[in-house]
């Protein structure tokens, strides 16, 4: 029996989405993510005998990541861009419920400290996403029952 399961998930995104923001007075712009900042695809991996799962997204480009851990979570992030390339969690829960919501949940945590507009989108894109692949992610995991 293996210890590890993958799953790759094409993702059905809008090409830039954005969000509005009020700038000089009355004005209002759009921020779009550039089309180097979303995901194409996301690929969900689970090492049963570490206890982690790694999701990993594909873009355009391919950039070197740098890894950045907090506690059980770990973000991968873009070496120029910032932009999220992966998240890790060591699971310590004895099953595999809400785990695409934990990942989330610690990517929203994150966004208070984003230093630039397009890594904010990015990691809003990469939020939605982790709530969206709650299913799949149930899927892949494989969470031995506690003895």
């Amino acid at each position: 029996m293996s210890n590890g399961s993958t799953a790759t998930v094409p993702l059905d995104l809008p090409t830039r989405p954005g969000e509005p923001t009020l700038v000089h007075g009355e004005s209002e712009v759009v921020l779009s993510a550039s089309v180097y900042d979303v995901p194409q695809s996301a690929t969900i991996e689970w090492n049963g005998s570490e206890r982690v799962v790694l999701i990993t997204f594909k873009y355009v480009d391919n950039e070197k990541a740098i890894e950045r851990r907090l506690n059980d979570l770990t973000l991968y992030t873009g070496k120029n861009s910032d932009k999220l390339i992966a998240v890790s969690l060591k699971v310590t829960t004895p099953d595999n419920k809400n785990i695409a919501e934990e990942l989330a949940r610690g990517v929203d945590r994150q966004i208070a400290g984003t230093t630039r507009d397009n890594q904010r989108l990015n990691y809003k894109i990469v939020r939605d996403i982790l709530y969206r692949l709650g299913p799949v992610v149930g899927q892949v995991v494989r969470v031995p029952p506690a003895r």
